[in-house]
């Protein structure tokens, strides 16, 4: 619903960006661009909005043909699971330095009926690599945002106008609230999105970092509240890749279950670097110091990471 908004406003103040979409207007909510124009027919092209019908690869091409003629800002939207379709145009797009904007929305599992087929699980790693590519300029080939929240998305929209390569607008499907505010504006604030990331909530002795991107963020928000508020038995922590883990032991924890999850677990462990036996003896060893060992075996690997 923001980059409908974003859009509606952008259709009666930008007048050379044209809108396209495969099909989806009103699910990719490119519609809020449409409400304001009209599209293109045979024989009138005085609308600015191009309904691409189910092709998303003919789409994308039609986009970088526009912005190799220049003079338009051309934009065009789909589901992000559908961006398979589109790579070898967007490909071409970030070797070429072209401004287009793709919107990309159903950014996660929590797509509705749609169901598994349009669940993106890969994509959004696919496309942050084309990212980290180069451009014949030195620069990164593309710019991939994906907002967390509204006012996130309206400071995306900006971005992504203001740019000179192509950008991905990730955004969610599902109504997700603001997120909570630690100065006097939350706009100001979901301006740093231009950094690429920012601390969204603070503690004085945060006991573990949880990070995340787009429509995980207010989950992650909810989280970090629901534990804030929740006392815990000792624990310790340690990080798998991008994931923070935290496991509580009781002093009176079964040692045979112990032994399992950490036979179960050896695997994830080793790739994080993490020997699982030592933290199974530490962790057997420690009894009614587990509180003291964990906290020591928490700093240690957070340091270490």
């Amino acid at each position: 619903a923001a980059s409908a908004s974003v859009l509606g406003v952008y259709a009666e103040k930008i007048e050379n960006m044209i809108v396209a979409s495969a099909d989806l207007s009103n699910s990719d909510k490119t519609d809020g661009f449409l409400k304001k124009t009209k599209a293109f027919t045979k024989g009138d092209f005085s609308g600015k909005f191009f309904q691409a019908g189910v092709s998303e690869l003919t789409m994308a091409c039609v986009m970088n043909g526009m912005a190799l003629h220049g003079g338009v800002i051309p934009v065009c939207g789909t589901f992000f699971v559908f961006s398979d379709y589109m790579k070898p145009a967007v490909r071409l797009s970030a070797l070429m330095r072209l401004h287009v904007v793709y919107v990309w929305t159903h950014d996660s599992f929590r797509v509705g009926e749609d169901g598994p087929t349009h669940q993106p699980v890969e994509h959004e790693a696919q496309i942050r690599l084309m990212e980290h590519l180069r451009n014949h300029h030195g620069e990164r080939s593309m710019v991939v945002l994906r907002p967390a929240d509204a006012e996130e998305t309206v400071m995306a929209w900006k971005l992504a106008v203001e740019e000179h390569r192509p950008v991905a607008l990730v955004l969610s499907r599902q109504n997700i609230k603001n997120l909570p505010t630690l100065g006097a504006s939350r706009r100001e604030e979901a301006a740093q999105i231009a950094k690429g990331g920012y601390v969204v909530m603070d503690a004085a002795k945060p006991a573990a970092v949880l990070i995340a991107s787009g429509s995980e963020v207010s989950t992650l928000v909810e989280g970090a509240e629901l534990l804030a508020s929740t006392p815990v038995t000792p624990h310790q922590a340690f990080r798998m890749g991008n994931h923070v883990l935290a496991l509580q032991f009781h002093p009176e924890v079964d040692a045979d279950k112990l032994e399992r999850w950490f036979v179960g677990h050896a695997c994830e462990l080793a790739r994080a670097a993490i020997d699982p036996r030592r933290l199974r003896d530490e962790t057997k060893r420690a009894g009614e110091s587990a509180k003291e060992t964990g906290q020591a075996l928490l700093r240690e690997w957070i340091d270490q990471w």
